[in-house]
């Protein structure tokens, strides 16, 4: 009777559900660490394409009885972009109203080779080149030009895909003129196609 009564027993304890308030032991959960989505790249600008613009500033004659004063003009040009290196062409036009000597220096005009670098997603930096043609009235009141060279250096920024700002310096020399060798210092807004 003793063994009928044990192996009941054991059979009972064996099919019968865990007792209320029977500790059982779970896993505690992985913790979840949420991984932020990376940065959105900066656009890449493609300097490539052509553009108008105005530029204005201050321009400075190093000649004897010389006269500083403000210019104005406009400019159009071509850039190709090589990858962050951008070679390009300009045409550009300033309008002055400064003495050099004896003469009255009105039209400044450039024709110039650009080569410059990207050293951001969007600014550039770039130095210039090229030939410079200098016209004016002399003190006898006939009409002169010459031609010269120019070179000088600059640095632009593109606020949006169509329109990019930037600063300028350029060295213009052209001997037969007086000996005129002006220098301009101009603030330039362009606009992208």
């Amino acid at each position: 009777m003793k063994k009928l009564l044990l192996t009941a027993s054991a059979a009972a304890l064996m099919t019968t559900p865990a007792f209320a308030g029977a500790l059982i032991f779970e896993p505690e959960p992985e913790p979840v660490v949420e991984v932020a989505p990376a940065p959105a790249p900066l656009p890449v600008v493609d300097w490539s394409g052509p553009y108008v613009g105005l530029q204005g500033g201050w321009a400075m004659a190093d000649a004897n009885d010389d006269d500083d004063d403000w210019f104005v003009g406009a400019h159009a040009g071509y850039d190709h972009d090589f990858g962050g290196f951008i070679l390009g062409g300009e045409l550009a036009y300033d309008w002055l109203d400064m003495n050099a000597g004896d003469t009255e220096l009105d039209h400044l005009v450039r024709a110039t080779l650009k080569g410059g670098y990207a050293f951001t997603d969007q600014t550039m930096g770039y130095v210039k080149a090229g030939a410079a043609w200098l016209d004016g009235e002399n003190a006898a009141g006939s009409s002169t030009d010459e031609f010269g060279w120019v070179a000088g250096a600059g640095v632009e920024h593109r606020f949006t895909d169509s329109m990019s700002a930037g600063l300028e310096y350029l060295w213009h020399d052209v001997d037969d003129f007086d000996n005129a060798e002006i220098q301009t210092v101009g603030a330039r807004l362009s606009f992208r196609f």
